[in-house]
């Protein structure tokens, strides 16, 4: 009984990036959280990276945009009012796996970025 709910529960998580539900797309297995500390405000910026490279790819190139993606995981939406163990938590719980890896990104243009890699349960 036990095995059939923690199933459903990871089979009904959503990772919502712009709309897109990645916990419904068949064609991303691995993803990249990535955030920076922003230096006027002092709060987290975050960033999902599923394999693309498109128009808004440029947020990455030009991080002075604050509002680079609406993320949110199992209806709850990604704010700066939350740490990224706070974010690796909620991708836990809606069927990701945090792979151990860190990256740390020191470059100004990239905003020293941290990036954590995840693959899908």
């Amino acid at each position: 009984m036990t095995i059939a709910l923690v199933a459903s529960h990871v089979a009904s998580g959503q990772l919502i990036v712009n709309g897109r539900n990645l916990n419904n797309d068949p064609n991303v297995e691995y993803i990249q959280l990535m955030y920076y500390i922003d230096k006027a405000s002092i709060k987290p910026v975050f960033f999902i990276d599923y394999g693309f490279i498109e128009p808004e790819y440029n947020d990455i190139l030009y991080p002075e945009r604050p509002d680079l993606q609406d993320i949110s995981i199992n209806g709850e939406t990604v704010t700066d009012r939350i740490s990224v163990v706070g974010v690796l938590n909620r991708m836990h719980q809606a069927g990701w796996e945090y792979l151990g890896d860190v990256v740390y990104v020191p470059l100004r243009v990239m905003n020293n970025w941290h990036i954590y890699t995840l693959r899908r349960k």
